[in-house]
């Protein structure tokens, strides 16, 4: 099964999620495990130098079910990665933190708790699923006087996607993720946020998938977001993610009894816009954009139980921009440093 997984609102609330997401694109699809029926009375085995008695009666017949059908529950994909056998795909929480690095610049603590649902939906295609995401974000400022920014953002969101396969090695992902988006106080209705993507990917072979589409973000300033991208396995330890917006090179060097451990040099595009009201009283939008580069390394579970992730990287070209027209000001360079803990 192959499937195109893209969350758009990463541009929106500062999320690192990926257009191809192998966690659970292939979420909901396993057939639960049949159980073979008890073993019927044996009989005794005679081979010409020496006999061998099986269990059971040797007077009561051997009885087979050519009715019976077994789970076929092939090897996990080389392209996408395994699946959970249930509804709970992934739940993590992470925690990022990000200096101020001057008088002028803009440092955050940040805290981003999500979790996914799969649900299999075979009315119109033969496979399909929902995916549900609900995420929740907190990030504790620490700014300049002026221009004036919230001690704090909050953002509360839900994805809901819909992932499928088509004819012939294509598949297709479309979604949409309403999201209220604000510092907390008494603002208005642009804190609310409806951004929505679609994105069809072709499988070429077995280890390589191209994939292209569109999303509208729903900023003030930014509306409409090409997107393309591409992932390639050349084999089970290497995997090369270039999709936004965190493209992604990754080499597995460690696998343990239930946990694979992964290397990782990554790209992001980070920031968030919402609505806040300024230090005068007045509503406002503002938005806050950088991009990261990122080394990092994760631990994860592979049946269940726990896993975790640690990152440090740099972070660069930030800008902060006012819906008003208060001048927008560009914050200097400073790094990052994330921990994660994923179930």
């Amino acid at each position: 099964m192959v499937f195109v997984s893209l969350r758009v609102d990463a541009f929106a609330a500062g999320e690192s999620s990926g257009m191809f997401d192998s966690n659970v694109s292939q979420a909901a699809y396993g057939s639960t495990g049949v159980d073979l029926p008890v073993q019927m009375q044996s009989v005794q085995v005679n081979r010409p130098d020496e006999s061998y008695t099986l269990p059971g009666d040797p007077t009561q017949p051997i009885v087979i079910d050519n009715n019976l059908v077994l789970p076929n529950n092939p090897p996990p994909d080389p392209l996408l990665g395994g699946f959970r056998n249930r509804a709970i795909q992934r739940v993590e929480f992470d925690t990022d933190y990000i200096p101020r690095n001057g008088r002028q610049g803009v440092g955050s603590t940040d805290l981003d708790l999500t979790s996914t649902v799969a649900i299999p939906f075979p009315l119109l295609v033969d496979e399909a699923a929902f995916l549900f995401t609900p995420d929740a974000q907190e990030h504790f400022l620490d700014g300049p006087v002026a221009p004036d920014l919230p001690p704090r953002l909050i953002d509360a969101s839900l994805q809901i996607a819909l992932l499928g396969k088509l004819p012939g090695n294509f598949v297709y992902d479309v979604g949409v993720q309403p999201g209220w988006h604000s510092d907390g106080s008494d603002t208005g209705s642009a804190a609310f946020r409806l951004p929505y993507y679609f994105a069809v990917g072709y499988r070429f072979t077995p280890r390589f998938l191209l994939g292209a589409g569109a999303a509208n973000i729903d900023w003030f300033n930014i509306h409409w977001v090409p997107l393309a991208g591409l992932i390639w396995v050349p084999e089970d330890n290497t995997r090369l993610e270039l999709v936004p917006p965190r493209p992604r090179l990754a080499h597995r060097f460690w696998i343990g009894p239930g946990f694979e451990r992964w290397w990782y040099f990554a790209g992001e595009f980070g920031g968030g816009e919402w609505e806040i009201r300024r230090a005068n009283g007045s509503p406002d939008l503002a938005e806050l954009q950088d991009w990261r580069i990122i080394n990092g390394m994760e631990q994860i579970p592979t049946n269940g139980g726990l896993g975790f992730r640690i990152e440090y990287g740099y972070v660069f070209s930030r800008h902060v921009q006012y819906q008003s027209g208060t001048p927008s000001f560009d914050p200097p360079n400073t790094f990052l440093a994330r921990l994660g803990v994923i179930y």
